[in-house]
Order: C-alpha cells, then sequence, then structure tokens
C-alpha cells in the first residue's frame, strides 16, 4: 500500500515536472524568437547610422547653402539700392531740366513780346524822324536858293539831331540778349539812312516797310524754329521718363522672407487675369523689357518706303545668288530676312485669330450658343486636319495668345501698318499680358495724337510774309 502511494506521488511529481517543463519549451520558444528579431534589428543598426551621417551631411551642405544664398541677397539688395538711388537722381535732373526748358521758353515767348512792343516804339520815332528830315530838307533847299553859306553846318546840326533821336529809342529795362539788340541797332540804323536824302515819300516808305518786313519774318521763323525744336526735346524728355519709371519699377525689388515672401506671391497670383495663361512670374521682368521695347518701335513714324503690304511683307530688294556668303552685306541681308520672317509669322498669327474670331461670332450670333460651346465646336472641327501631336489642349493654349495679336493689331489696336515696324518674335509678343498690350496700344495712341495734333499746329500757322502783314496792321493799329 506504501508502495501504491508513493507511485501515485511519483506520477503527480512526474505529471508536475512534465507541465513545468513544456512551460519551460515555450518560454525557450518565445525568448528565442525575441532573439531573431533582435538579431534583425542589430544588423540595421549600422545601415541606420550610415543613413544618418549621410543625412547629417546634407544638413552642413544645406546651411551653407542657405548662408551663400542669404549673401548673394544682401549683396543684391545693396546693388538695387545703389542703382535705384542713380535712377532717382537721373529723375531729377530730367525734371529739372524739364523746368528750365519751361522756364526758358516763357522767357523768350516775354522776350519776343517786348521786342514786338519796341519795333513799334521805333517804327512811331522812325516817323517822326522822316517828317523832321524833310522838313531840314526844305529849310535846307531854301537856304540854298537865298546863297546862304551856312548850308553845310546846318547839314551837320541836321544830321547830329537825326542820330540823338535814333540813338535815344525807349529801350527802358528790357532784358535781350545783345545779338538782339545789336540786329536791332542795325535795323534802325537802316532805315534812317534811307530816309536821310530826300526822295519819294513811297519809295522811301516802301523800302523801310521791306526792311521792317525781313527783321520780322526773321524773328518769326527763330520763334518758330523754337517751338518745334522744344517740342521734340519735351516729346523726348517723356518717353525718356516712361523708360525710367518703368525700370525703377522693376529694380525696386527686395528679397522679403517667410510670411512676407508667401503673402506676396499670393498677391501676385491673385492680380493676373484668368485671361492670361499663368505666366510665370520670373518672365515678367522679360515681358516687361518686351512692353517698353514694342512701345518705343511702335511710337516711331513709318517712313514711306515702309508701306505695308500683307502679300509682299516678305520681300528682297537683293538676289541671294549675287550676295557673297559670310560678307557684310549677306549677314544683313538674312538678318533682315529674319526681322521680315517675324513679322510675316506676327500676320499670319493675326489672320487666324481673325478668322477664328469671326467664326465664333457667327456661332454664337443666334444667342443659344455660349462662348466657350463655340469655341469647343471649332477645336473640334480643327482637330482631324492637324498633326496628331497637337492636341486639343495646345491647340486652344495657342490661339488664346494668337488674340495677343489681334488685340494689339486689330480694330481697336494700333493697326495693321504697325507690324512693319516691330523686331520682336510673335512668341514675345503673345507672353505679355493683356494690361501690358493694352498699355501698348494706350501709349502709341496717345503718341500718335500728340503728333497729329503737333502736325496739325505747324499747318495752321501762316507763313512767313502773310503773317508779317498781319502783325504790321495789327502794331499800325496798336493793337
Amino acid at each position: 500500500m506504501s508502495n501504491t502511494q508513493s507511485n501515485d506521488s511519483l506520477r503527480e511529481l512526474n505529471a508536475k515536472l512534465l507541465a513545468e517543463i513544456g512551460e519551460l519549451r515555450k518560454k525557450f520558444a518565445e525568448i528565442k524568437v525575441e532573439n531573431d528579431e533582435l538579431k534583425d534589428k542589430n544588423t540595421e543598426i549600422p545601415e541606420l547610422r550610415r543613413k544618418f551621417a549621410e543625412i547629417e551631411t546634407e544638413r552642413t551642405e544645406l546651411k551653407a547653402k542657405i548662408a551663400e544664398l542669404l549673401k548673394q541677397g544682401v549683396e543684391e539688395n545693396k546693388r538695387r539700392d545703389a542703382e535705384n538711388a542713380e535712377l532717382k537722381i537721373r529723375i531729377e535732373e530730367l525734371e529739372k531740366n524739364k523746368a528750365d526748358s519751361s522756364a526758358e521758353n516763357v522767357r523768350r515767348d516775354v522776350e519776343i513780346t517786348e521786342i514786338k512792343a519796341e519795333i513799334v516804339k521805333l517804327r512811331d520815332n522812325n516817323e517822326e524822324n522822316k517828317e523832321l528830315t524833310f522838313l531840314q530838307s526844305d529849310n535846307i533847299s531854301k537856304e540854298m536858293v537865298s546863297g546862304n553859306g551856312q548850308n553845310n553846318n546846318t547839314i551837320d546840326s541836321n544830321t547830329n539831331t537825326m542820330n540823338s533821336n535814333t540813338s535815344e529809342a525807349p529801350f527802358g529795362n528790357i532784358q535781350v540778349s545783345d545779338s538782339v539788340v545789336d540786329q536791332l541797332n542795325n535795323e534802325v540804323g537802316r532805315a534812317v539812312t534811307s530816309g536821310d536824302a530826300p526822295s519819294d515819300n513811297a519809295n522811301t516808305e516802301s523800302l523801310e516797310d521791306k526792311e521792317t518786313d525781313d527783321f520780322l519774318d526773321e524773328v518769326h521763323k527763330k520763334k518758330i524754329s523754337d517751338e518745334i525744336r522744344e517740342r521734340k526735346r519735351e516729346e523726348k524728355l517723356h518717353r525718356e521718363s516712361i523708360a525710367q519709371d518703368s525700370l525703377i519699377s522693376r529694380n525696386i525689388k527686395t528679397v522679403p522672407s517667410g510670411n512676407d515672401q508667401s503673402h506676396m506671391t499670393s498677391k501676385t497670383e491673385v492680380s493676373v487675369e484668368q485671361d492670361d495663361d499663368m505666366i510665370p512670374e520670373e518672365s515678367l521682368d522679360e515681358n516687361q523689357i518686351v512692353e517698353q521695347g514694342l512701345i518705343h518701335e511702335l511710337c516711331s513714324s513709318i517712313s514711306p518706303e515702309d508701306n505695308f503690304s500683307s502679300t509682299e511683307i516678305i520681300s528682297s530688294c537683293v538676289s541671294l545668288e549675287n550676295l557673297i556668303s559670310g560678307s557684310a552685306q549677306h549677314l544683313s541681308y538674312l538678318f533682315e530676312t529674319a526681322i521680315k520672317s517675324s513679322q510675316q509669322e506676327i500676320l499670319d498669327w493675326y489672320n487666324y485669330s481673325f478668322e477664328f474670331e469671326s467664326k465664333v461670332d457667327a456661332l454664337m450670333a443666334n444667342g443659344r450658343i455660349k462662348d466657350k460651346t463655340a469655341r469647343s465646336t471649332i477645336y473640334k472641327e480643327m482637330k482631324p486636319f492637324l498633326p496628331t501631336k497637337i492636341t486639343q489642349a495646345n491647340l486652344r493654349k495657342k490661339t488664346h495668345r494668337a488674340r495677343k495679336h489681334l488685340m494689339l493689331f486689330g480694330k481697336n489696336g494700333i493697326g495693321l501698318d504697325k507690324i512693319k515696324l516691330v523686331s520682336y518674335s510673335a512668341t514675345e509678343i503673345s507672353k505679355l499680358t493683356n494690361a501690358q498690350i493694352q498699355n501698348v496700344i494706350d501709349q502709341v495712341k496717345k503718341n500718335t495724337s500728340d503728333h497729329q495734333s503737333h502736325m496739325t499746329l505747324i499747318k495752321t500757322v501762316p507763313s512767313g510774309n502773310d503773317q508779317i502783314k498781319a502783325e504790321k496792321v495789327y502794331m499800325r493799329k496798336g493793337i
């Protein structure tokens, strides 16, 4: 019985041991799994350390680049500040020159008015001198008839009296140039000399009128030439001022940082019209240069040999076979051909846009089709006739850019004849915004209007002798 109990106890003990052994095996398996995971992680640690070292190296390089960019930004700001200061000084000088020229014009007008008043006074004095001369001549004749031997003294005294009357012409405090005074004195001297000899009344007055007419004609021509020269100078100063203002607006830029830069970018994007194809900000400076260049070219007058012909815009006056390759004449020919080819491209895009917009208007005439639908319809009709590489999006973009040429040279623009003056490519013009195109139109029309008014002023000015005689009539009437 005791053996039975011991066997039972041994069985129980053996069962417990088996259970513990199973538990230990289970824990051992878990530990082995964990050990394998740790081994895998240990193999990843060198790779992670290598990547960390690379990241640290890149971080150091980025810090160096940022420091270099900041340094360049500071230097760029200093350079632009210096350029802005120079431009401001230049503008101040131009404004000062303009003010000086205006003051000079006023001074000349006042001087001319005073000269005219002096001429009236000299004419009156000359009339009195002539009457005195005729009276003295009668006295001399009577004394010569009566045998009076004192005629020589009388003539000398008469001459001295006449010269003293002439020299006492009232110039007052009028500030005129020495050359003008000398010219007036010469005219008066010639008029008095012509009246010394007793002659027929009508001949003396005719000679005097002729000399006065010549002098007034010279004064009038000088005044007209000064007015034309001053107007041209003011137009040149105005164009320079516009170019300087545009250059300042492009150069006055600083390097913003942080939120300021993002705020500026967002404002720039909002201000761009939806009709423009989101022109990148970095191309704005180039577009502004093209804009100012177009204004300068289109404000030039068209010479008679530049009459526009849409069918003969590409023409050559020298045969290509007669030109030596590499010569200056051949290079000039190639340059001129390139410009005319660019002008022909502008004309082609204008014609395409004109017909396209006309077709859009025709589709919208019934009022049932909207603009966008009409354009999409035309794009679909055109697509089968175009190369496969031209997508509908590309076609839409090129059509939209072609409208810039229609806007610039079309009905409400500056006219097709101005294409002859353009040296910029069709691509450069198409990159301009609608606002820049409109600014070019406004500037060219303003310049054309000023030029036409100036030419009208010149045409309405009466010719030399007509105006001189009119001034003589006014002076005699005391007007």
